[in-house]
């Protein structure tokens, strides 16, 4: 693979990147989470109802790996897991009112950074950037 440091794509994601995981990793300190819980609050709330084995599957973890993150995180009343009403083997995730919360208050923060990111940049640039964001996530949300 052919390394593209050098490249302004890459120097910008790089930079935003260092931005956004060094907050993250305050976030993740002081929440007492790992990045996998995080991720997996983030992708059940993303769906609005996720099956355990479904989010086992995009974490690439095993069955039981993903059946221990899941308990932790409904132990801290994150994640609502319950049974799947067309199959009772099936566990469904949902996120929880304080998962909600917490993603919430996240949300808040990744936005004040990014908007201070971007504050110099013409509002035009941004818009045009923000619009094609939200059609890239449509796009994707069709396709599933």
């Amino acid at each position: 693979m052919k390394r593209r440091v050098g490249n302004p794509f890459e120097r910008a994601s790089r930079w935003m990147f260092t931005k956004i995981i060094s907050g993250l990793a305050r976030t993740l300190r002081d929440e007492d989470l790992s990045v996998a819980q995080l991720a997996a609050l983030h992708l059940v709330d993303q769906a609005g109802e996720l099956g355990q084995s479904q989010l086992a599957e995009v974490l690439a973890l095993s069955p039981s790996a993903a059946s221990r993150l899941v308990d932790g995180l409904v132990q801290r009343n994150l994640l609502e897991r319950r049974e799947s009403e067309h199959d009772r083997r099936i566990r469904v995730l949902r996120v929880a009112a304080h998962g909600t919360e917490l993603l919430d208050a996240f949300g808040e923060e990744r936005a004040e950074l990014i908007e201070r990111l971007t504050s110099k940049l013409p509002r035009a640039i941004v818009k045009v950037f923000l619009d094609n964001v939200e059609r890239f996530r449509a796009e994707e949300g069709s396709s599933r």
